[in-house]
Parts: C-alpha cells; structure tokens; sequence
C-alpha cells in the first residue's frame, strides 16, 4: 500500500482519512441547525395551490363570482371567503354594491356526501348589513335571511296602536261599533204557527207585520 499526503496517517485502532480530502474539524455534526439565510431552496412564495395552514394573519378572497358552489364544494371543514356576483348566489338581500357581495363560508365536519354534522352555512357581507343561509344537501341551498340592525326595530308604536290590513287573515271593510258580533249566520222570520206554539226549532227574526198579529 502506498500512501502519498498526510505523514499521521494511522492504520489500526484510529480511522484512516486523507487530508486533501476533508478536514474533520471544518465538517458539521449529524444534528445541527442552519438559519434562513443559509437556505438555498427556502421557498419566497406558496405553492399555486395556496397551500395549508394552521394560522394566518389574513383570509384571501378568491374572485369566484361565476361560480356557483353547492354545499357539497364547500364542505371541507374550515373557512372560505369569496367574492360573487349576487345573481351567482341567488340575490342575497345586501352587496358590497349592486352586482356583487362578499361571502364567508364555514363548513366544519363532512365530506362533500356527508352533511350528518350539518351542511355549511354561509355569512354575505353588504352596505346594508349581514344575511346568512345555511345548506339543505350537497346540492342545495335554503333561502338568505337578512340579519336585521337594531335601526331597523322600532322603538315605539304610533299612539293609536298602528293598524292592520287583516285580522287572522280577515279584512274588515268598515268600522265597527262596540259589542259587535261577527257572524255571517242570518235568520228567517217567524212563522205564525210557530208564533201560536210559542216556540219554534232556530232563532228566528220577527217582523213587523209578525208583531201585528201577536197583538
């Protein structure tokens, strides 16, 4: 064996190494640690995808406003925000303006056949407050409800105790004079036999010429 270079090289019980190949001191542990900037490969941007995450500082808004998403897209347990064209989403009562609305879904258990932990719901952002609807399936939505403002309850009824169209889906036409009694029933007038009975089967109206023949 012939060895040209470094003069301690030992063979036996110490390791045989060259010293144009590698100095020991100038190689790093097994378990050590780099910072960032040592990184080459350290990635500036998420993938395309958006990727996942735990935590973040801010909820993207995707432009999706042709889209018209059934629960069943939606139900992959988390939070998802979007912007749509109001007539994409079927006309929620407000909008960020006439066209369009802000969207945030929340789905948080199933798959998209599995809605057994409730099918996701839906918040729509607008100038003139919230509304909020829930899905019914994988392919259907409920109506949008309005979430009202405290503006919009009043605070007092006008002084006359406000009025009504209908009373238990009935119209009243015309005013009422007190201890009227609604009744649609009419009654026939009195026989004479019954008159000479002094009764009869039904209430009966009398007339005139029927007090003329009791007196």
């Amino acid at each position: 064996m012939k060895y040209v270079g470094k003069t301690d090289l030992k063979i036996g019980n110490n390791a045989v190494w060259h010293g144009g190949n590698f100095v020991p001191d100038d190689k790093a542990d097994k378990s050590h640690g780099h910072t960032k900037s040592q990184i080459t490969d350290f990635p500036s941007s998420l993938p395309a995808n958006g990727g996942t995450a735990n935590k973040a500082n801010i909820l993207v808004i995707t432009d999706t406003r042709d889209i018209d998403d059934t629960p069943g897209d939606l139900q992959k347990k988390g939070f998802t925000g979007a912007f749509k064209r109001r007539a994409t989403v079927n006309n929620p009562p407000v909008g960020s303006s006439n066209n369009y609305v802000f969207i945030m879904t929340v789905a948080g258990y199933g798959t998209a056949s599995d809605g057994s932990g409730g099918w996701p719901i839906q918040v729509a952002f607008g100038i003139e407050g919230l509304a909020y609807r829930r899905g019914t399936s994988s392919t259907a939505w409920g109506p949008w409800d309005r979430i009202s403002n405290l503006s919009d309850i009043p605070t007092s009824l006008p002084a006359n105790g406000g009025n009504a169209a209908t009373v238990n889906g009935k119209t009243v036409a015309e005013n009422v004079p007190a201890g009227a009694k609604f009744t649609d029933t009419t009654y026939s007038e009195i026989t004479t036999s019954e008159i000479d009975a002094g009764t009869s089967s039904t209430l009966r109206t009398i007339s005139g010429r029927r007090v003329k023949y009791i007196l």
